[in-house]
């Protein structure tokens, strides 16, 4: 109650208005039998495909929103396959675009990485000349002190800057490779550990095995799939409707929503 309505210029009106529109808003997708919560896929454990044809509403956007799709603040509106906002391009990462996410850390990564030997061979051949200095002359007649200076700061920001994009990398090849994303990842792994702790067995309904996991972001043709352009599923689903595995752990056809 003392955080109602703070957001608002009028206060407690506003918060009450808010609510109202809350209340109205479950109500209409009771009488439409909607859950109006945020419940994700992962509510599949206690009734897998029954849950996948469960229409969801989105309040703030007062609406009915696609499977594995999530409302974003900061944009204030819902993302087909959310992954996360990315505060740097001001944006969301998503169904349209996580491929090319994706790229831009792989690309990075070899970046750094070319980067870290070019410095790596001259630190190699400025020890090699202060060798040589150390019996034939003074070092400080061979060795440039700022490039010394030069490559050591370089490389203090190489060195970490290549570890973290690396790390977002790996991170990120898992979830494609397991087709889901940062948000799923999570919901996932809270599902597993549920499921775990009641004695049954969770599946994720759209693990559709390594190769195709990996044909589903990249795009049917490996040639492309260093390549920036949009995947041939990414492009058919439009982020509305998905494949999804049944009990049986066959693939069928995308969920149609009402």
């Amino acid at each position: 109650p003392l955080l109602e309505g703070v957001f608002e210029p009028n206060g407690r009106e506003a918060g009450e208005r808010g609510a109202a529109e809350r209340a109205e808003a479950r109500r209409k997708a009771r009488a439409l039998h909607v859950d109006p919560v945020r419940k994700e896929w992962v509510a599949a454990e206690r009734s897998k495909m029954n849950s996948l044809k469960t229409v969801r509403y989105c309040v703030p956007c007062k609406s009915f929103k696609p499977p594995r799709s999530h409302h974003c603040r900061d944009c204030n509106k819902c993302i087909p396959r959310m992954d996360h906002h990315c505060p740097w391009v001001n944006n969301c990462v998503g169904n349209n675009n996580h491929k090319y996410f994706v790229l831009f850390l792989i690309y990075a990564a070899a970046g750094c990485s070319v980067a870290l030997l070019i410095h790596i061979r001259v630190v190699v051949r400025i020890a090699g000349d202060i060798a040589r200095a150390s019996k034939d002359a003074q070092p400080s007649e061979v060795i440039n002190p700022l490039q010394v200076v030069v490559v050591a700061l370089s490389l203090c920001l190489i060195v970490p800057l290549l570890l973290g994009i690396f790390g977002l990398m790996l991170f990120q090849l898992h979830l494609a490779a397991s087709n889901t994303t940062t948000i799923e990842n999570h919901e996932r792994m809270f599902a597993e550990r549920r499921a775990r702790r009641e004695k049954k067995k969770f599946s994720w309904p759209f693990d559709y095995g390594l190769c195709r996991n990996l044909h589903f972001f990249f795009g049917a043709s490996k040639w492309t799939w260093l390549v920036p352009v949009p995947s041939e599923q990414s492009l058919r689903t439009g982020g509305i409707s998905f494949p999804v595995v049944d009990s049986d752990g066959l693939v069928k056809e995308p969920v149609e929503m009402v």
